[in-house]
């Protein structure tokens, strides 16, 4: 008679598997100080121990990271500046959502600056980087498409009162306009 070993399969909870990658997620630059710059975003300005959770944005996109900034630095710290300082990666684990998130934690401040780019400017960017991430729509093939499928076809152009640009509007339909 032969006995059977059964295998039993290891069962890992959600927090396990998260300092499984926190674990394996290792690099260089958690282990020198860095030169970071971005706009200084500040919290909620709750202290910690000393320490203020703050955001680091990127001058040109979105992208933001979390600033862990001493008190007496960020007493020299303005709001919407743009600054340079001397930092530290560090990685925080969030057992819950299962997320392991890179912070930046100050150790000087170099400089700050005005933002080189002005509000109106910075929400045209973002506007353009929404429009990018939802994608572009090719509205010559949209209308080649309804025609070859015998679809209705409807454009809306408004114009104000006073406008003259119906006629070049018809001019640019050319041999088309019979379709509209």
């Amino acid at each position: 008679m032969t006995v059977t070993e059964e295998k039993k399969s290891v069962v890992y909870n959600p927090s396990a598997i998260v300092n499984i990658f926190n674990n394996a997620l290792n690099s260089e630059a958690t282990r020198k100080i860095i030169t970071a710059g971005g706009i200084y975003i500040p919290g909620k300005g709750q202290n910690y121990n000393g320490y203020y959770y703050d955001q680091l944005r990127d001058e040109t996109s979105d992208a933001t990271i979390t600033l862990i900034v001493p008190a007496i630095i960020r007493a020299n710290m303005i709001a919407q500046q743009v600054i340079e300082c001397q930092a530290y990666l560090t990685k925080k684990v969030q057992a819950n959502g299962a997320r392991i998130e890179l912070q930046l934690n100050v150790t000087e401040l170099l400089q700050q600056q005005e933002s080189q780019f002005t509000p109106e400017q910075i929400k045209g960017l973002e506007i353009l980087q929404r429009k990018a991430k939802e994608g572009y729509k090719d509205v010559d093939a949209f209308i080649k498409t309804k025609i070859i499928r015998n679809e209705p076809v409807r454009i809306v152009i408004l114009i104000g009162k006073t406008g003259i640009i119906d006629h070049d509007i018809k001019h640019q339909l050319e041999e088309t306009i019979s379709f509209y």
